[in-house]
């Protein structure tokens, strides 16, 4: 008698549970709203504005020729970054691996490093103190919204994301700082150290007996640099779904990294294509439409309004051209100028909403935690438990 093995048949693969990176993606959708637009555009002209004052202020008492000759800190950083950006978004499309991972860490790393080597201290200071102001509430609320909408199949209400946002604002932007505080520290530590014992005779001899503490401050200083390097994209996210503290988010976000590092780098890789495909498709919509609509509108259009339009955009010389053109020309670049700022606004969106699907993701990965499961008023912050009654959340 022959055995025969049992017959084992499958009649359904969910791929969203086989699959869950694919998730993932859902954020170039969700940036597309318009609500997310809005505030990601207006979290960027603060980020710009404060950014060009800084420039502004600092370079309006040299004389003209050194002005135009040499960019102020912001103007320096941006090129990096848009040079950068470009690199990482040509390396997702082709599956440059190797290309995203140098284009990250040259943004995330590079850029402080030129900044500091250009003697930038107190820009690096100042303005990296705004950035966490703004990021903590507008980044902060467009995180809030993906994680209400990944944790309820209706609609993430903008008013309840900018109430819990603004209502907690402070203690996130002072998280956002937190890791770069204590390196910061750290570093003074450091400087402290070399200057009072490795400087002066006899106690030169007592600074090279204690170095092994200045050892373990600049491991600290290490560990600080590249956990927030690897994990920073789950910081914000981490102290938004979970309301909880800087150092809870800290430990939250730099563990699920390591427990689960090639999990971990299977998102990056997947949110890196899903912002190349989508910046091409948003960016090409936002090109064909400003070229039709110039193609139509000038068709029957006999002044210079339209070659002011663009003289301005490229800023060239207006020349002859009369003022009421000029004046129009400007109305119409500062229009096509806004396409830009969408694409802009849907680029930081999608960051927000990926990094936020990613966080869940990983928190379901090492914690078994069912994403749906988030920080809501009426619970202990950091927790899920009910808060007592009159408790402030």
């Amino acid at each position: 008698m022959t055995d025969h093995s049992p017959v084992t048949s499958v009649d359904h693969i969910d791929f969203r549970a086989a699959f869950p990176f694919g998730s993932l993606l859902r954020a170039i959708g969700s940036a597309l709203r318009p609500a997310r637009l809005g505030i990601a555009i207006l979290t960027l002209a603060f980020l710009v504005g404060g950014g060009r004052i800084w420039d502004g202020l600092t370079t309006s008492g040299a004389d003209a020729t050194a002005a135009t000759e040499q960019m102020g800190p912001f103007a320096m950083m941006m090129t990096h970054l848009e040079m950068q950006g470009n690199t990482v978004a040509h390396a997702a499309l082709t599956l440059d691996a190797a290309g995203v991972v140098q284009g990250v860490i040259a943004m995330g790393w590079g850029t402080p490093a030129a900044l500091w080597a250009g003697g930038y201290f107190w820009f690096m200071l100042i303005y990296g103190c705004w950035v966490a102001m703004v990021m903590a509430l507008g980044g902060g609320i467009l995180c809030r919204l993906e994680a209400v909408e990944v944790s309820q199949p209706g609609p993430a209400s903008v008013s309840d994301a900018v109430h819990m946002v603004s209502r907690h604002w402070w203690s996130f932007t002072v998280g956002l700082l937190v890791p770069f505080i204590v390196a910061g520290m750290l570093g003074a530590l450091l400087l402290l150290f070399g200057l009072l014992l490795l400087n002066i005779p006899v106690l030169n001899i007592i600074g090279g007996l204690l170095y092994g503490l200045a050892l373990l401050a600049g491991l600290g200083m290490t560990l600080l640099v590249l956990g927030g390097l690897v994990s920073w994209p789950l910081f914000l996210p981490s102290l938004v779904v979970e309301n909880c503290d800087a150092s809870d988010a800290m430990s939250r976000s730099f563990s699920y990294v390591v427990h689960r590092p090639l999990r971990w780098i299977l998102y990056v890789a997947t949110a890196a294509v899903g912002l190349a495909l989508g910046l091409l498709l948003i960016s090409t919509i936002m090109r064909f439409t400003v070229d039709i609509t110039a193609g139509v509108t000038s068709t029957w259009t006999f002044n210079d309004a339209h070659l002011a339009a663009k003289t301005m955009q490229s800023n060239g010389d207006l020349g002859d051209i009369s003022w009421w053109s000029s004046a129009t020309g400007w109305c119409m670049a500062f229009w096509a100028t806004l396409t830009t700022w969408v694409v802009a606004g849907w680029s930081l969106a999608y960051v927000m909403g990926v990094s936020t699907r990613s966080y869940l993701l990983l928190r379901q990965a090492v914690d078994e935690q069912d994403p749906k499961e988030i920080w809501w008023p009426g619970l202990l912050r950091g927790t899920l438990s009910p808060a007592p009654p009159n408790a402030d959340d």
